[in-house]
């Protein structure tokens, strides 16, 4: 199915799938903007804060501090259970 029509429509299938199914749907699925690829009309939309991007192929949720730390604890907390 990937191969056929490529990631965007499978993408738009599945969140059409996911969306309730009254007569705002349609409203909320042509906001649905999916594009293949890092190339995209929208790049000077991106959200900036404090100079860095918030969104985008540079950032990663797994850099953040928290889920590092958050990661380290619960790597931790198995180790000690695997130990005992």
């Amino acid at each position: 199915m990937f191969e056929k029509w490529g990631g965007a429509e499978v993408l738009r299938k599945a969140v059409r799938g996911m969306l309730p199914k009254n007569r705002l749907r349609e409203k909320r699925l042509a906001r649905l903007k999916a594009f293949e690829g890092h190339a995209h009309p929208y790049k000077k939309n991106i959200l900036k804060l404090g100079g860095r991007s918030v969104l985008g192929p540079q950032t990663s949720i797994a850099d953040s501090p928290l889920v590092k730390e958050t990661f380290a604890k619960e790597k931790g907390v198995s180790e000690e259970k695997a130990q005992a």
